[in-house]
């Protein structure tokens, strides 16, 4: 491209200064194709001018910053896919929920394994330090691991079905008229209870194999009941759960009164159909004998 410039330049240069009598007397021919040579020179420059805007639309074209790979994957998705967001969210949030349980549910079953070979060394143990004893000191000995035992099954009957005042030893019987409270279990009841029966239930005092197990239960309930907030949480979830069991005595037993009148209808249509005409009479002599 360079070359062909130059060659024309040099045409131009003969043309002007070599034969300048031909411009002189101004002849068409001569005019003619120096205006040719001129309008080629410019279209040239033009195209040089837009191959070199092209070129640098592709250069600021490549160093363009990519687009995220978010939108590089919805352009390659298909126009008919259709993803559920909120299916893949409750998916998730209920595999999370099933590795909790079963989290829950394996930490439960390690405790409950503690606790076991916890009471098994326990029990080991009375049972080694009752053969260093005499027969009398044996005795006084069983007579008190009962007494223990019997503390602390009730205790762990009590914490099983939630019922954190029975734990304590002690009978929730509060009633409420207007701003009085009749029958309220006052803080100090609890801390009092819980100091009697700690020295009970503590391992050290108690030979039970349990004592252990009974005596957190019997640090949890206090905390419970000791704390205001606590306590009035417990008292309305325990009345929720009073009322629910209530309500459902009421239901079967008034189940087993429509099958029981049921049953008594069935057997009065068929006494009927059986005596006949006789059964009015016997029905009121049996009621005058009875």
């Amino acid at each position: 491209m360079g070359t062909l410039k130059q060659f024309q330049l040099l045409v131009i240069f003969f043309l002007t200064e070599v034969i300048p009598f031909s411009f002189a007397v101004g002849g068409d021919d001569d005019g003619d194709l120096l205006a040719q040579i001129l309008a080629d020179e410019k279209r040239e420059e033009e195209e040089y001018k837009k191959l070199f805007e092209r070129e640098a639309t592709q250069a600021s074209y490549h160093k363009r910053p990519t687009k995220p790979e978010t939108d590089a994957k919805k352009k390659r998705m298909p126009k008919g896919a259709n993803i559920n967001l909120s299916g893949i969210e409750e998916e998730l949030r209920l595999r999370e929920a099933a590795a909790a349980a079963s989290r829950a549910a394996e930490e439960e079953r390690m405790s409950s394994v503690r606790e076991e070979a916890n009471r098994i060394k326990r029990e080991a143990k009375f049972a080694s330090d009752l053969q260093k004893l005499d027969k009398k000191q044996a005795k006084i000995a069983k007579r008190k691991k009962k007494g223990d035992a019997r503390i602390v099954r009730r205790i762990l009957n009590a914490v099983q079905k939630g019922k954190y005042y029975s734990v304590l030893g002690l009978r929730n019987m509060e009633l409420k008229i207007g701003p009085w409270h009749i029958f309220h279990v006052k803080t100090r009841d609890v801390k009092k209870a819980y100091r009697n029966l700690a020295r009970l239930v503590h391992p050290d005092k108690n030979c039970d194999g349990r004592a252990e197990k009974a005596f957190e239960a019997l640090e949890k309930a206090a905390g419970v009941l000791s704390d205001i907030t606590l306590r009035e949480e417990y008292d309305r979830k325990s009345s929720h759960r009073i009322r629910e069991q209530r309500k459902e005595m009421f239901q079967r037993a008034f189940e087993y009164f429509e099958a029981g009148s049921g049953v008594c209808v069935s057997v009065s249509r068929l006494t009927t159909r059986i005596i006949g005409p006789f059964f009015i009479p016997m029905s009121i002599l049996g009621a005058l004998v009875i």
